[in-house]
């Protein structure tokens, strides 16, 4: 049974949250289907990795990126996705995803490898065109609930007026614009019951929605019995994105100099690929490290003696938690950054919001490893149970396919 799978990054390598999602559901498709896989590629050096990806896509259709072909076609694209971003009040990135190379890809391939039992694609605003597609069962993987994220950032966007006004307009019809395109496709899938809730509420209560929480391979994050650096606080996440910026530099500003003076040989590791100027600044100061990309962050996560989330926005599902976690790592956050997963204070988390709270709760952490060991255990089993791999991916595609192998489907 052929499925088509649309992406608006390659999913290899895994270093960012929406990647590795889109990884897993590859891996785990491919054990029902025959999988044609179409993504956008960000860079030549991209390219070269994707060999990954062939053991589970029968046919790959890498589509350069025209906006990274030079600098003066990346000036260009972003001109012109601004302005189109302003004159219709609809995110940057759907102009970034359609393309006409990813357009015309697509259409090929609808034409000369089909037929195709289902298509499912990445994200609302991947593709028009493929959501307009007739005679194929369409998914579409939402990942969050786009518009609320982009108002969300939109009230953090910082003290300028003019900034906060500026985001508005560039998203003042992204919710309409996202549901219209939702609703065509027969399958949506939500990242937590709260976004199906909301998702239900615009687009009717018989809506086919499921939800498919990210999941986490809890054996290749699976403790190595690797020692402890002491008092070492661990930030995680893609560093070049906003939110985690104003996170980091929260924590920075607000939380570590008392943490500091309590625990004088404490370290701050600000660890994730494609640091900003902003946080590769820090490195300056000697209680703090930025790693950049690594190619493999459980020895970072497992030498940690806690993560932290310190999230004031509460868009999106934390991923990274849940691989901490699974490393039996303690994680110290805010209630706000993982209100829609579902996890509950004193189960391989602490939850605490203020300031000072949150100051708090590290501290009991790096103060009482017993404690600590113990948190880490019951955030493991927590996972295993809730975000397997099995559980999340494994599940759904299984469903799937019995589904659409079903003569009465």
């Amino acid at each position: 049974m052929n499925l088509l799978m649309a992406t608006h990054v390659l999913p290899y390598p895994v270093d960012m949250a929406c990647k590795g999602r889109m990884y897993q559901m590859l891996r785990h498709l491919s054990s029902y289907f025959e999988v044609t896989l179409v993504s956008l590629a960000q860079s030549k050096d991209t390219l070269e990795t994707a060999s990954a990806l062939r053991p589970y896509a029968r046919r790959f259709h890498p589509v350069s990126a025209p906006n990274k072909a030079s600098p003066l076609h990346k000036a260009y694209y972003r001109v012109k996705t601004q302005v189109n971003s302003y004159a219709r009040g609809i995110p940057a990135d759907y102009f970034y995803a359609n393309v006409p190379p990813m357009e015309k890809t697509l259409q090929r391939v609808l034409a000369a490898e089909g037929p195709f039992a289902a298509l499912l694609v990445e994200y609302w605003y991947t593709s028009e065109m493929l959501s307009r597609t007739g005679g194929i069962f369409k998914i579409v993987d939402t990942h969050d609930v786009d518009f609320m994220k982009n108002q969300e950032m939109s009230a953090h966007a910082g003290a300028s007026p003019l900034k906060r006004v500026a985001a508005r307009l560039k998203h003042r019809n992204n919710a309409s614009a996202e549901m219209s395109v939702l609703d065509r496709y027969d399958l949506v899938i939500a990242l937590t019951e709260a976004d199906r809730e909301v998702f239900a509420r615009h687009l009717g209560p018989h809506k086919d929605i499921r939800v498919v929480p990210t999941g986490v391979d809890t054996e290749y994050f699976s403790p190595s019995g690797r020692g402890k650096v002491r008092h070492r606080i661990t930030f995680y996440g893609a560093m070049q994105v906003r939110g985690n910026i104003q996170a980091a530099l929260y924590f920075y500003r607000e939380i570590l100099p008392g943490l500091a003076r309590r625990f004088p040989e404490s370290t701050y590791l600000i660890l994730g690929g494609n640091p900003a100027r902003e946080i590769r600044d820090l490195a300056s100061d000697p209680r703090v490290m930025v790693s950049g990309f690594v190619t493999d962050v459980r020895p970072y996560l497992e030498e940690s003696s806690v993560l932290i989330c310190p999230f004031q926005m509460g868009y999106g599902f934390r991923g990274r938690v849940l691989e901490a976690m699974s490393l039996e790592v303690p994680v110290v956050s805010t209630s706000t950054a993982v209100r829609a997963m579902g996890l509950a204070d004193g189960q391989g988390i602490l939850l605490k919001d203020s300031a000072q709270d949150f100051g708090e709760a590290v501290a009991h952490v790096l103060a009482d490893p017993a404690f600590a060991a113990e948190l880490g255990k019951k955030g493991r089993e927590v996972v295993k149970k809730r975000f397997s791999l099995e559980a999340t991916y494994g599940a759904f595609c299984k469903d799937l396919y019995q589904r659409l192998s079903s003569p009465h489907r």
